[in-house]
């Protein structure tokens, strides 16, 4: 539905980038918004954007509370 691989000459199949975010998109509706991966596609189908950009600034908030918990690890 939203992944499509290619398959090489082994069968195995080699997921794109975008195949990726979609993987993370999903993980986020269903982890972190509690969602079904039937929910997940309606939320998906409807409005695609905005998951990923709240992906995206979930990502980037991480990096910014790892790079914090240095700083304190520093001045202790």
């Amino acid at each position: 539905m939203f992944i499509h691989p290619v398959r090489n000459a082994k069968g195995n199949r080699l997921f794109s980038l975008a195949d990726l975010e979609t993987f993370r998109q999903i993980h986020f509706l269903v982890r972190k918004c509690g969602l079904s991966l039937d929910g997940a596609a309606r939320q998906m189908k409807e409005d695609r954007q905005p998951v990923g950009s709240k992906v995206k600034a979930i990502e980037i908030l991480k990096g910014i509370r790892s790079q914090l918990e240095e700083i304190r690890q520093d001045l202790l």
